[in-house]
């Protein structure tokens, strides 16, 4: 079976500079004087921070757990990228005056420990599975906020982030099919 390598045809240096730009995007209304969101992206923003710690704990124990080059490669990668767009949340969310949540929320913490407690390609199967979930409702939640939310800063995090995401979840499934694990139907 030949694997495709996707870090070397997807530019990592390309990837980089565009984190780097969502960085920079929400930092941009950080010098605005009216920082008030409404409630719905209050929750956004807090419902962002939970799911990227989820990500990035999970990342992290791939890194550590996985012996499979392809996981540990595509999870460094999202350890990189998700800091730097954590990085932005942190500033957006100050800008707004918005407090953020630590840590992961309860389902993702459940599913770090259901991963912990697996090994060789039963945990790469389930850490993919995961990641795709994940990826598919945080793409599902930028997308919308892309479009409606009323903030110009939140629309404009959410629009910048969203094409890094949908790599991460085009990627995760590209992953999943070189494993095996497609879904069937």
């Amino acid at each position: 079976m030949q694997t495709n390598n996707w870090i070397a045809t997807t530019g990592l240096p390309a990837l980089a500079i565009m984190a780097l730009l969502i960085g920079a995007a929400a930092c941009e209304g950080a010098h605005k004087q009216d920082a008030a969101v409404s409630p719905n992206e209050i929750n956004f923003l807090q419902a962002v921070r939970r799911e990227n710690d989820g990500d990035l704990d999970l990342a992290r124990l791939a890194v550590r757990n996985s012996k499979n080059a392809e996981i540990r490669a595509y999870a460094q990668k999202v350890l990189a990228n998700q800091e730097i767009a954590e990085r932005g949340l942190d500033a957006l969310a100050s800008a707004k005056n918005v407090q953020l949540p630590l840590g992961a929320g309860d389902e993702d913490a459940a599913e770090e420990a259901k991963l912990k407690a697996l090994s060789g390609d039963a945990f790469d199967r389930d850490f993919i599975k995961q990641m795709i979930k994940n990826h598919k409702k945080t793409v599902s939640n930028f997308a919308k906020e892309s479009k409606h939310a009323e903030d110009s800063d939140v629309k404009q995090y959410a629009s910048k982030t969203l094409p890094l995401l949908k790599e991460h979840l085009a990627n995760a499934e590209t992953i999943r099919d070189q494993l095996g694990g497609r879904p069937k139907g």
